[in-house]
């Protein structure tokens, strides 16, 4: 048995788990073809959510531990403590180091930035974000227009991109707030699609 998925047992669901594990596999099986780490693509996958479902309370806690860890910036953070799911891949990194003492800096920077995006993101850190968002259990047009881009085309940077814009199209329709990192995400991503 995978020990990443008994691990997540410990915080998650097992509709999560399921979509970790489905993360991971997209993820696994596309990384050679962009000039990833196929190891590394698969744990980021799995592990990118491991706090998600964790009060916000606790997810605060663990974001703050892991910024003071200084592994890589968290940009926004004002914004972010008052939507604390927005920090749940930054406490995931941490609990990362401390449970299961990972200490690849782009294995943990794409935890934290997999929900929002952000600017100058490795392309393991643009894949998961892009994985989390069109892995094949997503059922919806978005997800599988992406997901479509990703392994029928082959296009990495197109699938960035509209990653960005159907994330930021879905917020703006429910008339939700935006962090900035995003609206940096997606304006970087314009340029090299």
């Amino acid at each position: 048995m995978d020990i990443y998925k008994d691990f997540l047992k410990n915080y998650l669901s097992d509709k999560r788990i399921n979509h970790s594990v489905s993360t991971a596999k997209l993820m696994q099986k596309y990384a050679d073809f962009f000039k990833i780490n196929s190891e590394k693509a698969y744990i980021s996958g799995i592990l990118h959510d491991t706090a998600r479902e964790l009060p916000d309370k606790e997810i605060i806690k663990l974001a703050k531990k892991f910024i003071k860890r200084k592994v890589c910036k968290i940009n926004y953070m004002k914004f972010k403590l008052n939507h604390p799911h927005l920090l749940h891949g930054v406490a995931s990194a941490e609990l990362m180091i401390s449970k299961l003492k990972i200490q690849d800096g782009e294995i943990l920077e794409a935890a934290c930035y997999h929900t929002l995006g952000g600017k100058h993101l490795t392309n393991l850190a643009k894949l998961t974000f892009i994985s989390d968002y069109c892995e094949p259990l997503r059922n919806n047009s978005a997800s599988r227009k992406v997901l479509k881009i990703l392994i029928k085309e082959k296009n990495f940077n197109k699938a960035y991109f509209y990653t960005y814009h159907f994330l930021l199209k879905y917020l703006l329709y429910k008339n939700k707030i935006i962090c900035p990192e995003s609206i940096e995400g997606y304006n970087e991503a314009i340029l090299s699609n």
